[in-house]
C-alpha cells in the first residue's frame, strides 16, 4: 500500500492495525494536507444493506464539528473496500496511555468530561457512538481528547461477540441493553464512558472475567467493586458518579452525556473544569443567514420531492427503493464583497444538512468535506459527478443585494447533464 494513490490520497506509511481495520498516514493531494486513512475489513461490508446503513451514518458523523470529535473528511470506496479519511493527530490512544497504569482521579475525570462533551454534541444530532472504549479515545499531544470511529459498532452488529481477539476488548464496555441484544441509545454511551472512567481510576474494568461470557454475566447481574474497597483514594462524589453511570436500567442513569459531564465538573471544582464546561452544551446554529438558508432549503426539498416522484412511481410509498446519490456543490458567491463568502458557504452547509434528512433510505447526500474541494473549480459537472460517484449534482449561486439574498440553483442529472 505504501506509495499507492487511493482516490486523491497518497499513502505514506502505516500507522496501526486493529479489529476495525488498518490505518495509514496519507497525503491529500487535492488539498495538500496530511490525513489518517482507515480501511475497513472487507468482511464488515459484504452485506449490502449493512454497508448502506454504515455509509449513511458515517456521512452524518462527518458533519459533526466539535473539538472532542475526530474530524472525518470523507467516506470513500476503493476496489470494493470502504475507507475513512480523517484528521491526523499526534499523540496516543487512551488504551496506550493506560498501559503505564491508572491515572490520578482528577485527570481521569477531566478526560471523561471531554469525552462527555463530544458525546453530548453527537447525541444532539441523533448519533450514538455504541463503542466507547479506551482504544476509541485519542489523546493528542496538546492534551485534547478526541472520539474516534463513530458508526463502526453499528456496522459490526452482534458479530463482535463472536470475533476472536476483539471479543474481550469490546464486551467489557458494553451496556446491559447491548449485551441483552437491545438497541443502543445515548444512555448506552453513558454506561460505556462510566466503565472507561472506572478503568482510568482503578486500572481495571468493573466487570472482569477470563471469557467474554463471564464478563457479560457480570454486566447483567453484578455490581462493580467500590473504589474504596480497591484502596483507591477518590472523592465520594466520584464514586456516586460511577454508581449512577453503571446502573443496569438505562432510565436510571444520567439522562444525557451533558448531565454526566456537569456532574464531573461539580466533582472537579470550578477551576479544573472551566474549560471543559464550555464544550459541554451542544452547539445550536444561530447565524444571520439562517432564514434565507432555510427558505432555499425548503425550495430545493420540494424540487427533490418532485424529482423523486417523477423519476419513478415507487417513492415514497414502497419500502425498497433504489438509492439516489446527490452532491451539493459549494454555492458561488456573486456578491462583490469577499466577506460574503460566509453566506454562500453557510447556505451550502444548510442545504446539505436539510437534504440529508429528507429521506435517508432513498437519498444519500455527499458530505460537505467531500464537495468543498470543488469550490471555484473549473471541472465540469460530468467529471465531478464521476469523481463523487453521484447521480445528480445541485449547483448554484448566492448574492446579497442590500437586505435581500438572491439564490439560484440548478439540479443536473450527471448521466446526460440534463437540467431538471
Amino acid at each position: 500500500m505504501i506509495g499507492r494513490t487511493i482516490a486523491h490520497y497518497r499513502i505514506i506509511e502505516k500507522l496501526g492495525e486493529g479489529g476495525m481495520g488498518v490505518v495509514y498516514k496519507a497525503e491529500d493531494t487535492a488539498l495538500q494536507r496530511t490525513v489518517a486513512l482507515k480501511f475497513l475489513p472487507p468482511e464488515l461490508t459484504r452485506d449490502a444493506e449493512a454497508k448502506q446503513r454504515f455509509l449513511h451514518e458515517a456521512r452524518a458523523a462527518a458533519r459533526l464539528d466539535h473539538p472532542n470529535i475526530c474530524t472525518v473528511y470523507e467516506v470513500g470506496e476503493s476496489d470494493g473496500q470502504l475507507f475513512l479519511a480523517m484528521a491526523c493527530y499526534e499523540g496516543m490512544t487512551l488504551r496506550e496511555k493506560l498501559k503505564a497504569g491508572p491515572l490520578p482521579w482528577a485527570e481521569a475525570a477531566a478526560l471523561a468530561m471531554q469525552a462527555a462533551a463530544g458525546l453530548s454534541e453527537a447525541h444532539a444530532h441523533g448519533i450514538v457512538h455504541r463503542d466507547i472504549k479506551p482504544a476509541n479515545l485519542f489523546l493528542t499531544s496538546k492534551g485534547q481528547l478526541k472520539l474516534l470511529d463513530f458508526g463502526l459498532a453499528k456496522l459490526t452488529g452482534a458479530s463482535v461477540l463472536t470475533k476472536s481477539g476483539s471479543t474481550m476488548g469490546t464486551a467489557a464496555y458494553m451496556s446491559p441493553e447491548q449485551v441483552a441484544g437491545g438497541a443502543a441509545e445515548a444512555q448506552s454511551d453513558v454506561w460505556s464512558l462510566g466503565v472507561v472512567l472506572y478503568e482510568m481510576v482503578s486500572g481495571r474494568t468493573p466487570f472482569a472475567g477470563d471469557y467474554a461470557q463471564a464478563v457479560m454475566y457480570g454486566i447483567l447481574n453484578e455490581a462493580p467493586v467500590p473504589l474504596e474497597k480497591l484502596g483507591i483514594a477518590a472523592p465520594a462524589a466520584l464514586q456516586e458518579i460511577l454508581t449512577k453511570s453503571l446502573v443496569k436500567r438505562p432510565e436510571e442513569r444520567y439522562a444525557s452525556a451533558e448531565e454526566l459531564g456537569r456532574a464531573l465538573a461539580a466533582c472537579l471544582g470550578p477551576e479544573e473544569s472551566a474549560a471543559a464546561l464550555a464544550l459541554l452544551r451542544p452547539t445550536r446554529v444561530r447565524r444571520r443567514w439562517l432564514v434565507p438558508a432555510t427558505v432555499a432549503a425548503v425550495a430545493v426539498l420540494l424540487a427533490l420531492f418532485s424529482l423523486m416522484a417523477w423519476r419513478s412511481e415507487w417513492w415514497p410509498f414502497q419500502a425498497k427503493a433504489p438509492l439516489i446519490r446527490l452532491a451539493v456543490l459549494p454555492l458561488a458567491n456573486l456578491s462583490e464583497d469577499p466577506a460574503q463568502e460566509y453566506l454562500s458557504d453557510g447556505l451550502t452547509q444548510e442545504l446539505i444538512n436539510q437534504l440529508g434528512r429528507l429521506h435517508p433510505a432513498t437519498l444519500s447526500v455527499i458530505a460537505r468535506t467531500s464537495v468543498m474541494r470543488y469550490k471555484k473549480s473549473d471541472k465540469g459537472v460530468d467529471q465531478i459527478g464521476r469523481e463523487l460517484n453521484v447521480d445528480y449534482v445541485l449547483e448554484g449561486s448566492a448574492q446579497r443585494e442590500g437586505g435581500r439574498v438572491r439564490i439560484n440553483t440548478e439540479l443536473i442529472r450527471v448521466s446526460d447533464q440534463a437540467q431538471l
